[in-house]
């Protein structure tokens, strides 16, 4: 009976082990050097000297309607962000070689919002910023 319990026990904390490490939507993937990177509810950003690969962030909006402000700047490489509030993919930016870009998107409310950064190779000394903000 013992033996039972504990097995069933065990069994319990993998299965509730399994479901926490795949709540997400997206993962991230990447190698860096020099990467910081902040997260709240609602803003997100990430500082990198090199960077290969993908990081996703997660953010939520309230109970209104909001704007989510994009900044990036980045000096060398190709980088790519898309942002995901719903069932569609939408790219936001493409940056290539010494660039600058700031831009702001509406988002509804009570939404998950999802933010991808994807770069093709290596990008070096990049920044990105996003934050949601009441809508005007």
């Amino acid at each position: 009976m013992k033996k039972r319990i504990s097995l069933l026990l065990i069994l319990v904390l993998i299965l509730s082990t399994m479901s926490l490490t795949g709540c997400g939507k997206y993962s991230s993937s990447y190698t860096a050097t020099m990467l910081v990177t902040t997260q709240d509810k609602t803003s997100a950003s990430m500082n990198f000297s090199t960077f290969n690969g993908s990081k996703v962030f997660k953010l939520k909006t309230g109970d209104e309607d909001m704007s989510l402000r994009v900044y990036g700047k980045l000096e060398k490489g190709n980088v790519e962000v898309y942002c995901d509030f719903g069932k569609v993919l939408r790219q936001l930016l493409v940056m290539d070689d010494d660039s600058e870009f700031e831009t702001s998107i509406d988002i509804p409310a009570k939404s998950t919002l999802y933010i991808l950064i994807e770069s093709k190779g290596e990008a070096q000394e990049g920044k990105y910023e996003f934050e949601l903000t009441e809508k005007e």
